[in-house]
Parts: C-alpha cells; sequence; structure tokens
C-alpha cells in the first residue's frame, strides 16, 4: 500500500504545480501578447496620425503663403517682381501635390476621404482662377486680375481654407480617439494580466490547502497505524484461541 500510495501522491503534487506553472505562464504570455499589440497599436498612430497631421499642417502653410503671393503679384511690377513670385508659386504647388500625394497613401476611413475630396475640390477651382489672375498680370491685365481675383479667387480660397481648418480639426479629434482606444487596450491588458495572476495564485493556494489536507490524513492514517495495530492485539484472547487449536487437534487424532 506505502509502496502505491507514495507514487500516487508525487505524481498528484507535479501535476498541481505544472497546472499552477501553467496558468502562471499563460497569463505572462497573454500579458505580453498584449503589451505588444499596444506597442504595435503605438507605433501606428505616430506613424499614421502624427504623419497625417504635419502633413495637413505643412499643405496649409503652403497654401496660406501662395494665398498671401497671389496678393503681391497684383501690385504694380515697380514694387514687386511679379516673375520671382510667380516661380514661387509654381514652387509651392509642386510641394502641395507632393504633399496630397503622400497624404492619400495614409487615409484610410471613408470619413477621411470624404473630407479630403472636398478640400480638393475647392483647390482646384481656387488654383484654376489663380492661374487666371496670373495669367492676367503676366499680360500685363491688372484690372482683369484684380477683378478675377475679387470675384472668384478670394472666395475659392476663403472655401478651401475653411475645408482644411475642419478637415485638421477632424484629424485632430481622430488622433485623440485613437489615443484614448490604445490607452483603453493597455488597461484592459493590465486587468486581464492581473486577473490571471491573482487567479493563478488562489489556485495554487486552494491546491495547496487541499494537497495539504489530502498528505496529512494519510499522514495520520500511518501514524495511528501501530495503535490500531495494538489495540487489535489487545481485543484478541490467545489464551482462547490456543484452548480452541488443541481442541481441533485433539478431534481430529480421534
Amino acid at each position: 500500500m506505502k509502496s502505491m500510495a507514495s507514487p500516487k501522491i508525487f505524481t498528484k503534487l507535479i501535476l498541481s504545480f505544472i497546472f499552477v506553472a501553467v496558468i502562471s505562464a499563460f497569463a505572462g504570455i497573454v500579458g505580453i501578447l498584449d503589451m505588444s499589440k499596444v506597442d504595435i497599436n503605438l507605433e501606428s498612430m505616430y506613424e499614421i496620425d502624427m504623419k497625417r497631421t504635419n502633413i495637413l499642417y505643412e499643405l496649409k502653410t503652403n497654401v496660406n503663403d501662395i494665398k498671401a503671393d497671389t496678393n503681391l503679384i497684383l501690385k504694380s511690377t515697380n514694387e514687386v517682381k511679379s516673375d520671382n513670385i510667380i516661380d514661387k508659386i509654381a514652387k509651392l504647388v509642386k510641394e502641395d501635390d507632393r504633399l496630397i500625394y503622400n497624404y492619400k497613401k495614409v487615409i484610410v476611413m471613408e470619413k477621411d476621404k470624404e473630407l479630403f475630396s472636398e478640400f480638393e475640390v475647392n483647390l482646384k477651382k481656387w488654383r484654376a482662377s489663380r492661374n487666371k489672375v496670373i495669367s492676367y498680370v503676366v499680360a500685363g491685365e491688372y484690372e482683369a486680375a484684380i477683378k478675377e481675383f475679387d470675384s472668384t479667387t478670394s472666395h475659392y480660397s476663403d472655401i478651401m481654407l475653411n475645408k482644411l481648418n475642419l478637415y485638421i480639426d477632424y484629424s485632430k479629434d481622430i488622433t485623440i480617439y485613437n489615443y484614448g482606444d490604445i490607452k483603453g487596450q493597455y488597461k484592459s491588458a493590465i486587468m486581464f494580466s492581473s486577473i490571471l495572476v491573482i487567479a493563478s495564485i488562489v489556485v495554487a493556494i486552494i491546491m495547496g490547502i487541499v494537497l495539504a489536507k489530502y498528505i496529512c490524513k494519510n499522514l495520520l492514517k500511518i501514524k495511528s497505524l501501530p495503535e490500531r495495530l495494538d489495540e487489535f492485539e489487545q481485543t484478541i484472547d490467545f489464551d482462547k484461541v490456543d484452548k480452541i487449536v488443541k481442541k481441533v487437534i485433539m478431534s481430529n487424532s480421534q
């Protein structure tokens, strides 16, 4: 009995500790994976949201510069060299096209595309009217240039900048939302890992108590075995047993 009980107790102990170790390892792995997701999302937020916001601000700066330069070329050529300003505007337009191209690669949501499309529509109208103004200035037709600027160019520039400002505000809101979402994921990961760790500790304590009671119970049985054997011996009347045995032997001999 003793040789059979010992391996069973040993096996139960090993399996119990393996079980607790697995739970603890699972808690650690889940925590690490969740933290990795948070880290990846943070990188994504930086790469997309920050890059997107920076592009929009660069675009806004260029648009404002072009708007100011367009006002300058309406002045007399004696006050300002219009050719230099026109060249500067052309360079800024190329820079804007590059920014717009890069920006379109980082927008994925339909709302993003819709708002940016509205901005682009008004940007194209503003550019078309501004090009007319530049053409009139190059031709020396300043009155026509001023008329085009006052009636159309300034109108579309205001609408275009308003759309751009609205889009920048929307981009900020998205960034704040993404940050809150990532922060929520982080808290969730911490909470889940904490629950698993606490659960593994509780399970370990419960299993320890159960095993301790089981081992203690068996040890008490082993400890009380000599006493029970002694009691068993005391209950047997060996004199009576001896007499009975002698009678049986005598009866068999007859």
